[in-house]
């Protein structure tokens, strides 16, 4: 869940200090800032087990599998933002930015009620993801968007991205 924290104006090297700081995360879209609260038991054991379900796929490739505290940053409509997705994958190796990543293949929400409109709208602008997850907590659902976009000229010869994002995913 997020609670507005404060709407003056802070600029994202400002924002990005401030993280590094603050006790409570932050997601901060356009020009406001949000405090991102705790999630429920369920929701942490969700995403617990998923990343440790994919972590193994994942050895071995160039990529590298988030849990929580990785921001993604984008733009929408000139506006930057900076979300905390619970699991994100990213494998292109100009995606290497310390404290957020800006070219995720995959990203999983684990769905609250408080934040499930946001969730389900604020990454269907990243032009590298090609699949995103959304998992409820309160009943076995699962709803996986797969994204098709033509590759880039540099995108054209590496896809290092592991199979498991390409095969549906077993949740039991």
């Amino acid at each position: 869940m997020t609670v507005r924290a404060r709407s003056q104006y802070l600029g994202i090297k400002d924002y990005l200090a401030g993280e590094l700081l603050s006790e409570v995360r932050h997601e901060h879209i356009g020009s406001d800032i949000y405090a991102v609260v705790g999630a429920s038991d369920r929701h942490n054991l969700i995403a617990g087990n998923l990343f440790a379900a994919l972590r193994p796929l994942v050895r071995g490739t160039p990529c590298q599998l988030f849990m929580a505290d990785m921001k993604v940053h984008l733009t929408v409509a000139g506006e930057d933002a900076f979300y905390y997705p619970d699991l994100m994958l990213a494998c292109g190796p100009r995606d290497r930015a310390r404290y957020y990543q800006e070219r995720p293949c995959l990203i999983v929400e684990v769905l609250s009620e408080a934040t499930e409109r946001i969730d389900r709208l604020a990454y269907s602008r990243i032009d590298s993801l090609q699949e995103y997850l959304m998992l409820s907590q309160n009943e076995p659902l699962a709803e996986s968007t797969r994204i098709f976009r033509p590759l880039r000229a540099y995108e054209a010869n590496y896809n290092p991205v592991p199979s498991f994002t390409r095969q549906p995913l077993e949740l039991s």
